[in-house]
């Protein structure tokens, strides 16, 4: 294993992408509402740097009122025919209004109608009437490139304090975990 746990990941990361694992960039993000009470869901992680794991969203979701309520978060991704696991904890904040932009906007222009349309997280009374506000905006929209940002839609980043690396093997599974302690990883494995 890498000294650096960024870099072990990244490892991992593009091991999975180059073996075209369908949803490569997909994981398991866990919040906990404010009485404690977990909640899980797939989100797909978009950018990968020095500071974190940065995934999109609407803040009105229930992911997103959660978040605002406890910024501590875990995100795992698993990758079952690589027989590889990758556990992350951390805080999660809300990136630059520029940085949001700045993927919205490459994002296809359906994506950007559902998202600028869609009530995340609230009771549809109506499918159908949800495909006539899209056919609406599709239509008010044909003649722009880009729909402007909504003020509800953006990103959040996931700083690691934590990362635990899992991967099958013969014998028994080897765990890795990586800790954050005084600006400095610190590495110990653990029993499987």
């Amino acid at each position: 294993m890498l000294e650096n746990p960024f870099l072990q990941f990244d490892e991992w990361f593009k091991t999975a992408k180059e073996q075209c694992i369908k949803d490569y960039n997909a994981c398991c993000l866990a919040t906990a509402d404010a009485n404690g009470f977990p909640n899980a869901r797939m989100v797909l992680v978009k950018e990968v740097n020095a500071n974190g794991f940065i995934f999109y969203t609407n803040y009105n979701s229930i992911k997103s009122q959660e978040i605002t309520q406890n910024h501590q978060v875990c995100m795992v991704f698993y990758w079952a025919d690589l027989g590889k696991q990758i556990r992350i904890k951390g805080v999660v904040q809300k990136t630059s209004k520029e940085n949001t932009l700045s993927y919205f906007q490459s994002r296809t222009k359906e994506s950007q109608i559902i998202s600028s349309l869609s009530l995340q997280s609230q009771v549809m009374e109506s499918g159908s009437d949800f495909e006539d506000q899209i056919l609406k905006l599709t239509a008010k929209s044909a003649s722009i490139p880009h729909l402007p940002l909504p003020d509800f839609w953006g990103g959040f980043i996931l700083t690691p304090s934590q990362f635990e690396f899992w991967q099958e093997n013969d014998t028994f599974s080897q765990r890795y975990q990586y800790s954050l302690q005084k600006m400095n990883w610190h590495t110990v494995q653990l029993f499987p």
